[in-house]
């Protein structure tokens, strides 16, 4: 199998491409920053104290927390429909927290209150700083971060548009921070149900300026609902696209989906990339190789890979390893086949490792780092007397990783291949 293919890109660019703030919007945004970490929010504000904001231009509502009461970082951030919403809704209907959502599937506008050394800061950031510095230090807090999320996608720098709804949140943080006492008390009483709380909101009246925060009219509205639909995307063609190969009862594949911590770009944005492959037991045969964005559906990565593996083998295996239930769920339309869940993929990783020490930089650090010159050399002896990924047998893995590792430096040679991608 030839692992070197081209990343995937939406862009002629391999360069992220920073969004245009108009200057007289950015000077507004680092305004009404300095404003806002002028009252610090946090000291009486914690991030369930929302309050909800009707978009003047789209008629959307969005939801303001504040973050920091518990002095881990000082944000405010805006959630945005749908998918902002829908982390909320999960929070308040179970209780719990869904970390998928939270961290994968998040649709939100954020400004964060950092020091002017923030590892964080870009260049961008950096220079925006230097312009607009409104020369306001509060507890070491002297710079503003302004982001953009969006499922899939690392976090980056807002648009215009993204912009001023991120400035209307930040113009009404201080009047919404002198009213709360002042608000109804059915607001944020709540017991995790079906019974979503009431929360203050903010609407413009026709006519009136956005950018004077007392011109807002201030209601009490249910916490707004998004649309929480089946997040698995079913393919009612998929079995059928696979009918007519032949099933050897001799042959077991593994098949799962890896995220790396490596970024490509798409439409100008950085954008996590994803792995799928199969491997074949036990010869050690990598097909069906994908690599897709991570705005992509899994299931969808899952079903193009298992499609490709079945076109370069020419047959359907009779036992599928996963490790995952949505890549068991995936399978489990196809009737031919059996589908059984382990708590690893040995194979899948190997092929992997092999995968990453092919493409300069997708591990994110060069496996040779600390290494002595003769380890290198012992270490690329080995390898180079190996057979092929292709052709090599699980026992022959097993030694070459047995001898790499009781080489000075093997074993993080060794982490470094494998990496820690995060499996499905």
């Amino acid at each position: 199998m030839n692992f070197n293919m081209p990343f995937p890109h939406d862009s002629d660019s391999d360069e992220p491409v920073v969004p245009e703030i108009p200057a007289d919007l950015l000077a507004e945004l680092f305004t009404a920053a300095a404003e806002t970490l002028k009252v610090r929010p946090w000291e009486r504000l914690s991030d369930t104290d929302w309050f909800a904001i009707v978009d003047p231009d789209s008629g959307d509502t969005h939801v303001v927390a504040i973050m920091g009461a518990a002095r881990q970082f000082y944000a405010v951030h805006v959630y945005l429909p749908p998918e902002g919403l829908r982390f909320w809704n999960h929070f308040l209907n179970t209780g719990e927290p869904d970390i998928t959502l939270g961290q994968y599937q998040q649709r939100m506008v954020s400004c964060e209150f950092v020091s002017w050394n923030e590892e964080d800061l870009d260049e961008t950031d950096m220079a925006r700083n230097e312009e607009h510095d409104p020369k306001l230090v509060v507890d070491d807090l002297d710079s503003f971060l302004f982001r953009s999320t969006l499922p899939g996608c690392v976090n980056w720098h807002p648009d215009e548009e993204e912009g001023r709804k991120l400035l209307d949140a930040l113009r009404l943080v201080p009047r919404f921070l002198s009213q709360k006492k002042e608000l109804p008390q059915k607001c944020y009483e709540c017991e995790f149900g079906e019974i979503l709380p009431w929360i203050p909101c903010y609407r413009l009246p026709d006519g009136s300026d956005r950018r004077e925060p007392g011109s807002w009219e201030l209601t009490t509205i249910r916490f707004p609902e998004a649309d929480m639909p089946e997040t698995y995307l079913a393919d009612e063609l998929f079995a059928a696209r696979v009918a007519g190969h032949p099933v050897k009862k001799d042959k077991a594949w593994q098949i799962g989906s890896f995220q790396f911590g490596k970024a490509v770009i798409s439409d100008g944005r950085p954008t996590w990339l994803m792995f799928s492959g199969v491997g074949v037991e036990p010869d050690g045969f990598a097909l069906g190789v994908q690599l897709l964005p991570g705005t992509d559906p899994p299931e969808q990565g899952l079903r193009r890979c298992f499609l490709t593996a079945v076109e370069e083998a020419g047959y359907l295996p009779k036992t599928l390893k996963v490790a995952s239930p949505l890549a068991h769920r995936v399978f489990a339309e196809i009737p031919e086949i059996s589908v059984v869940m382990e708590d690893q993929l040995p194979l899948l990783e190997e092929m992997l490792g092999h995968f990453i020490s092919t493409h300069d930089g997708l591990g994110g650090e060069n496996p040779f780092d600390g290494l002595s010159l003769e380890a290198i050399e012992q270490i690329q002896a080995i390898m180079g007397s190996a057979p092929h990924l292709s052709e090599i047998t699980p026992s022959e893995m097993q030694d070459l990783v047995a001898r790499i590792s009781r080489i000075e430096g093997g074993a993080d040679f060794l982490h470094s291949l494998f990496g820690d991608g995060r499996q499905r």
